[in-house]
């Protein structure tokens, strides 16, 4: 069954499953590999992201000939990259560190971590290629492109992202105001009538999807920013399925983990219900099947 949507990895229920039988230790040892595997990921992403001494958002690129690594944004072969997609990459890197729990106080990892956050709170990232701009409709990160500066909303979405996940993860809140402006600054260079009109693909999209997902699970419910990015966020998924439907080979990575984490969300089985009919239904009305998640 080809299943090339979004939620191809939730599973198609056409009737009642049998549970299968595992072995009693099964999970407490896939447990300890899994925790093991973690922790090692998290290690390697905490020295990649300083082997530029002096610097930060190090490692980007290995190079196999000078068998040296390649560091910053803004010296890459743009013929087989682009300013923007290093900057997304360091980005998913430093926030894949943060949802690692973090040791004590002064360890090298949480030190790596905190370094980083506030290199993202400053006016400027070199290493990412990019500068703040402070306007009366919300602050926008401008990439230092050849061409130059421009905005992206991918980019301005996992910057919030990051800052809002690390800096839960270091038990602070500082990084909440600043955040809140540069979702106001998305939200000015990505309102919902240019969402059609500057559509460049699917995975795009996922990207700043996913970004929006994951930094409101962060962030707490009462506040004005939570309410005012989940209203956004639910506009943004009821464009994507019009996208969809009218291609419904589209489908990324990002959407499908987008979806997961909206859907983990809704902790509440009323809220899943609802959750149900909307996001989830969108994509899989012509599956002739339920999902069960």
């Amino acid at each position: 069954m080809k299943l090339a949507l979004p939620w191809a990895f939730l599973t198609l229920a056409t009737g009642k499953q049998t549970p299968a039988a595992l072995e009693a230790s099964y999970k407490e040892r896939i447990e300890k590999v899994l925790n093991r595997s973690a922790s090692l990921a998290a290690e390697h992403l905490a020295q990649r992201l300083s082997l530029d001494p002096g610097s930060l958002f190090g490692g980007y690129e290995l190079d196999y000939e000078r068998k040296s690594w390649a560091h910053g944004c803004l010296g890459l072969v743009l013929s087989r990259d682009s300013l923007e997609n290093c900057a997304l990459r360091q980005l998913q890197a430093l926030t894949a560190l943060c949802d690692v729990p973090l040791t004590t106080a002064g360890s090298s990892r949480r030190q790596v971590v905190e370094d980083h956050l506030m290199r993202l709170l400053a006016e400027e990232i070199p290493e990412l290629g990019m500068r703040l701009q402070k306007t009366s409709a919300g602050s926008i990160f401008l990439l230092q492109k050849p061409t130059g500066e421009d905005a992206s909303p991918a980019v301005q979405a996992s910057l919030l992202m990051a800052a809002v996940r690390c800096g839960e993860a270091l038990s602070l809140k500082v990084q909440l105001e600043e955040a809140s402006a540069w979702f106001q600054g998305l939200s000015s260079i990505y309102p919902e009538n240019l969402w059609k009109e500057s559509f460049s693909s699917f995975h795009r999209a996922g990207i700043t999807w996913e970004a929006l997902a994951v930094t409101k699970r962060h962030i707490g419910k009462d506040s004005n920013f939570h309410r005012e990015l989940e209203n956004y966020l639910h506009r943004f998924e009821l464009f994507l399925r019009d996208v969809w439907e009218e291609n419904s080979e589209h489908w990324s990575f990002a959407s499908a983990r987008a979806l997961s984490v909206r859907f983990a969300a809704a902790k509440k089985k009323k809220a899943r219900s609802r959750f149900r009919t909307g996001p989830v239904s969108m994509w899989t009305a012509s599956w002739g099947g339920s999902i069960c998640i």
